[in-house]
């Protein structure tokens, strides 16, 4: 009889441990680890509710959230320009597509320095959507990118920069 009570509870646990969480329990499990600062935690559990839940309603969301925990806390750049494409990729329509643009110029210019894919996205974003406020201050960036901070200024002021002047 103690056999058999034994087996069971462990057939139980088996499949209680084997069952398949539920889309708001991943994503609960999801925020919960991020708020803890446990981000690879979090990001498992983004990747399991993408891969469990490919026609997921939260599927857009999850894959911004997982981008900017991997281009913000875990500083996992080439993973976070996948994500926002994959994005930018399933839902070309969504209002967040054009920061999944602007978001993939930044962190080619400013994270990975790769400077012509960088130049490439900002311009996609320009022609995709020109009537856009911020336009005016990505062609700036467009025509500052690679160049050195105190090259800038210079330009800006029309002089070397202190730095620059002790240099010489």
């Amino acid at each position: 009889m103690r056999t058999i009570f034994v087996a069971s509870i462990c057939c139980a646990l088996l499949v209680s441990g084997c069952s398949r969480l539920s889309e708001q329990e991943i994503l609960s499990q999801a925020q919960k680890s991020r708020n803890e600062a446990k981000y690879a935690d979090a990001f498992g559990y983004y990747r399991q509710y993408l891969e469990e839940y490919p026609r997921g309603s939260q599927r857009p969301q999850v894959l911004l959230n997982a981008a900017s925990l991997c281009g913000n806390e875990m500083k996992e750049y080439k993973v976070a320009v996948h994500l926002y494409k994959q994005f930018i990729a399933e839902f070309p329509k969504d209002s967040s597509a054009g920061k999944a643009l602007l978001l993939i110029g930044f962190i080619y210019a400013n994270q990975i320095n790769d400077i012509d894919s960088a130049r490439s996205y900002y311009t996609a974003f320009i022609a995709r959507y020109p009537e856009n406020e911020i336009v005016p201050s990505i062609r700036i960036e467009l025509l500052n990118l690679g160049k050195d901070p105190e090259k800038i200024i210079e330009e800006k002021l029309g002089t070397k920069t202190d730095s620059a002047r002790t240099m010489k």
